[in-house]
């Protein structure tokens, strides 16, 4: 899935899911907000893609697809076992509600191989607020790459949440820092 793509298919999550109702409800506590928001059979639903896993290696979620799995021989207490995995996963997603505790998420990212790398977060709607965040995920992609390259054609997509849907933002990164422009 690309950045694009993922762009897309969460807009529409936020236009179905992100009601005013919803916000009142929910907007005010953390846990009952990633709860109800990161509501996982909501996102296999908006994915329609059965291959969500949600807390993988401590990665709030992460999509892979099926044709990219591996059949491998395990040894577990009652002797050899099959066991599948996924070769490379597709997109990896952190959702953090306090941004000032986001560097962990950046880490979490820059340090398993994906496709796509996504952080969801809140900043406060000033300026410094958002730009530290952005410069902070910035920062961690570029020093991550300069001590040992990813692949090239991973992208990375900060997303900065809002009780209106429609002051989303969306932010795209190559594995440089370097922004991406993918909306049009």
């Amino acid at each position: 899935m690309t950045l694009k793509e993922f762009y897309k298919i969460w807009k529409k999550y936020l236009e179905i899911h992100l009601t005013s109702d919803f916000v009142l409800k929910y907007w005010e506590n953390d846990s009952q907000w990633t709860n109800n928001f990161f509501n996982k059979e909501n996102l296999r639903q908006i994915f329609n893609n059965p291959n969500i896993e949600f807390e993988y290696r401590k990665i709030d979620m992460v999509l892979y697809s099926k044709e990219k799995y591996v059949e491998i021989d395990n040894f577990d207490k009652s002797g050899f076992v099959k066991t599948e995995y996924p070769l490379c996963l597709d997109v990896v997603v952190e959702h953090e509600n306090n941004y000032q505790n986001c560097f962990e998420e950046i880490r979490k990212l820059t340090e398993i191989k994906a496709k796509l790398k996504v952080l969801i977060s809140y900043p406060p709607n000033d300026i410094e607020s958002r730009n530290a965040l952005k410069h902070k995920m910035i920062k961690g992609i570029k020093q991550s790459n300069n001590y040992f390259a990813e692949n090239s054609n991973t992208e990375y997509l900060l997303i900065f949440g809002n009780e209106n849907p429609e002051l989303w933002e969306f932010f795209g990164y190559d594995t440089q820092g370097n922004a991406i422009n993918f909306i049009n």
